[in-house]
């Protein structure tokens, strides 16, 4: 008994919890848990509203008919794009960026501005073609790199050069011959080509889009470049 004492006095002597202790605790554990869990998700969905991560399609409400059109288009890229007609709301850029999730990378020729496949698949471009003609590195050859399939969205006011592409001048400055800067439509080779309200794009930036979509090319004619390249978003 004067054993017993002792270890008690000195805080020897621990009782296991009770029921009700465990629970208590369980119940904490539980709220901590609950709590962690609902911050990520706040955290996942603030990234979806800012643009930081596409929202899923598959957690799209209905419109059943535009996200087959959609898939379809991924699978068959000579359809020619798709037209999503709709007011605000619909979910139209929500459903566009969420597509592009959906695309898996793709192989280019390494420093290719063109997103030029290394089979040629889709076509290549002037740049490219003049090299093969003077004895350079066939395709099979080069160094290729995977990338990301490209999202490229076509502002409102963009303008002819931005869009095509036009001749850099610092660097013609610096080498003494025209230099070519690519444009967004360079950019968004077999890769998605974002256009929102196209109805209020001016008629000569519809009339480009349209061609590409139809001749799956641009063709350049500026600044004392003259050059082709593949554009089959």
């Amino acid at each position: 008994s004067k054993r017993i004492s002792r270890s008690v006095q000195r805080g020897m002597v621990a009782t296991p919890p009770t029921d009700a202790e465990k629970r208590a605790l369980a119940a904490m554990e539980a709220e901590v848990a609950f709590k962690d869990s609902g911050m990520q998700i706040r955290k996942q969905a603030d990234q979806m509203m800012s643009g930081g991560r596409p929202f899923p399609l598959s957690m799209v409400v209905g419109q059943d008919a535009i996200k087959q059109a959609l898939l379809l288009s991924t699978v068959n890229n000579r359809m020619g794009g798709v037209v999503i007609s709709g007011r605000k709301g619909t979910a139209k850029s929500v459903m566009a960026r969420a597509l592009h999730q959906l695309l898996p990378p793709i192989e280019v020729i390494k420093g290719s501005p063109f997103n030029i496949d290394p089979a040629g698949e889709f076509g290549i471009d002037d740049f490219l073609r003049a090299d093969l003609d003077n004895g350079g590195v066939p395709l099979s050859e080069r160094e290729t790199e995977v990338i990301q399939a490209p999202f490229v969205q076509v502002p409102l006011n963009v303008m002819e050069d931005r869009l095509i592409g036009s001749a850099d001048l610092e660097e013609s400055v610096k080498t003494g011959k025209s230099v070519f800067s690519p444009g967004l439509l360079a950019k968004a080779h077999r890769g998605v080509l974002y256009v929102d309200d196209i109805n209020l794009l001016d008629e000569e930036t519809a009339n480009i889009l349209l061609n590409v979509v139809t001749e799956g090319k641009v063709v350049v004619e500026r600044e004392g470049i003259s050059l082709t390249y593949p554009c089959r978003p």
